[in-house]
Order: C-alpha cells, then sequence, then structure tokens
C-alpha cells in the first residue's frame, strides 16, 4: 500500500501470522519504539468505531481482513 502514491513513491507492507504465541516481549534497539497489543479479533471492531485507529495503512490492512474472514 502506498500512503499518497501522488507525492511519495514509499509502499507499506502487511503481513498476517496466525497461529504464532509471544514468547518474550520486544528488545527495541535505542532508537526505536516498537509496543505489542494483543487484541482479540472480536474486539477490533469496536477498536476501528472508536477512533483508536489514526493511522489509514494499519487501518487498511485491517478492514481488509475483518472483510476476507470466514
Amino acid at each position: 500500500m502506498s500512503a499518497n502514491p501522488a507525492l511519495q513513491n514509499n509502499l507499506t507492507h502487511t503481513f498476517l501470522a496466525e497461529g504464532v504465541t509471544l514468547l518474550a516481549p520486544p528488545q527495541p534497539e535505542a532508537s526505536e519504539d516498537l509496543r505489542v497489543h494483543l487484541v482479540p479479533v472480536g474486539e477490533v471492531d469496536a477498536l476501528i468505531d472508536g477512533g483508536d485507529f489514526i493511522q489509514a495503512l494499519h487501518l487498511a490492512p485491517l478492514l481488509l481482513y475483518l472483510r476476507r474472514r470466514p
């Protein structure tokens, strides 16, 4: 996906990993700010509706996933 293809040529890539287990908290480098949020799929709609996602490049893959899941 592209944030703004009219002005920028950068792309983002999203990957879905299923059946995984968090073994340890992230260990970011000094310049990184990494956070892991574990949210049940059933609660994602409420987060979207509540305005908890402000970045479209995060929201779009979630909406696509929710539309396509069985």
